[in-house]
């Protein structure tokens, strides 16, 4: 959704304004701590990175005294790209109704690259410190899956530890899984043992809210990004909407149709099964070799029935 915008009007002339905004308290004070908050800069401020069709509430203070309550309402809408201070190509995965349910959001986030890369270029760019408050603090990431070579792309001292936890202290648990750019697909015999990680990580609750990427967060994430989408009931317009959307975040080049079809659609709409989502199903379990436990984790995990 676009940006909520505040103007104060506060007679009494206080400062240090603050509005916290949250859709799940009423704010009495005991959630003044807990909940996001943006600084009204000259009683103006702007809220980012809300959710679609949801009423949120807030609440005013100065100088740590309330001074208004009260609420706003998002529009209906499904994906966009994420304000995340250094990065490009942020989405939040769910957030809408699917063939089997309703996606969660705020549960997993296709990102591009947290950390520079030794493959990076003049466009490149990673979070700072304050995208990462954002992924620590709004979305509150817990894990982060790198799909990038560990060997050819990712520096040194992010090998082990997730930069939000290496630079910034966050509890983050780092999954590195090493997939090379040229030649994936989701039957990539080189690759299955950790493209099965990668579902084996999502099966696990513990891990979310959670965040991949590879380097510009377009192609290897875009592939795992169909697949989840396919899994989860999502419809092919979809898939590839997600998919071509990337081309509006500053990314290095431009994407067509046929980038997400040959890592990913054309291996899955012809298979067998009735729907877009059984297909993903039985393709997963029966040539990807991910078991029926971890596929129905996921589902039961990310959905709401």
């Amino acid at each position: 959704p676009k940006p909520v915008t505040f103007k104060i009007k506060d007679s009494q002339k206080h400062t240090n304004y603050k509005i916290y905004y949250s859709y799940k308290y009423k704010y009495d004070d005991s959630h003044i701590d807990s909940e996001p908050y943006v600084i009204a800069d000259s009683k103006d401020a702007s809220i980012t990175n809300l959710e679609f069709n949801k009423q949120y509430y807030f609440k005013v203070t100065a100088n740590s005294q309330t001074i208004e309550r009260g609420t706003f309402t998002t529009k209906p809408g499904i994906l966009n790209n994420l304000d995340v201070d250094g990065m490009k190509n942020v989405r939040d995965l769910g957030g809408y109704k699917t063939s089997l349910g309703y996606f969660k959001s705020r549960m997993i986030f296709r990102t591009s690259e947290l950390n520079n890369s030794v493959m990076d270029g003049e466009n490149d760019s990673y979070v700072t410190d304050k995208g990462a408050n954002v992924l620590i603090d709004d979305f509150k990431i817990k894990t982060e899956i790198d799909l990038r070579m560990i060997n050819e792309e990712i520096p040194a001292e992010y090998k082990t530890e997730s930069i939000l936890k290496a630079k910034y202290g966050a509890n983050v648990n780092l999954y590195q899984l090493n997939i090379d750019y040229n030649g994936f697909n989701i039957l990539s015999e080189e690759f299955r043992p950790n493209i099965q990680r990668f579902f084996a990580i999502l099966a696990d609750k513990n891990n979310y809210p959670m965040c991949f990427h590879c380097h510009i967060g377009t192609d290897r994430t875009g592939m795992f990004a169909a697949a989840i989408h396919s899994l989860l009931g999502s419809s092919l317009d979809h898939i590839y909407y997600d998919y071509m959307l990337s081309n509006f975040a500053y990314i290095d080049g431009t994407r067509t149709e046929d980038g997400i079809n040959n890592s990913y659609v054309n291996h899955v709409k012809d298979y067998q099964g009735e729907t877009l989502a059984d297909k993903a199903y039985n393709l997963l379990h029966e040539k990807v070799g991910v078991p029926t436990r971890v596929l129905d984790s996921i589902r039961n995990i990310l959905l709401e029935k």
